[in-house]
């Protein structure tokens, strides 16, 4: 199994992509995510996020799973109680 010989997981990123063309992108997303918002376009809204929130395929399996078994538990903050 690839779980058995693989410990981590890591995203290869093209680094010449990102600094030509990452700005570009990210703007395009800020506009289109504030379009969205500004003319309450729910439906539009919807699609938009489920389609760029989609997983590619081959995240189901053996991906996903080591995601999970690698996940850190979250931090949690607690206030303490004052009796006066």
């Amino acid at each position: 199994m690839y779980l058995d010989l693989c410990l981590t997981l890591r995203p290869q990123l093209d680094r010449e992509k990102v600094l030509t063309k990452g700005k570009e992108v990210t703007g395009k997303l800020l506009i289109e995510l504030q379009v969205r918002k500004s003319t309450a376009d729910g439906k539009g809204a919807r699609e938009f996020y489920t389609e760029l929130t989609n997983p590619l395929p081959g995240w189901e399996g053996e991906i996903r799973d080591l995601v999970l078994k690698k996940k850190l538990v979250g931090v949690l903050v607690g206030t303490p109680v004052h009796f006066t």
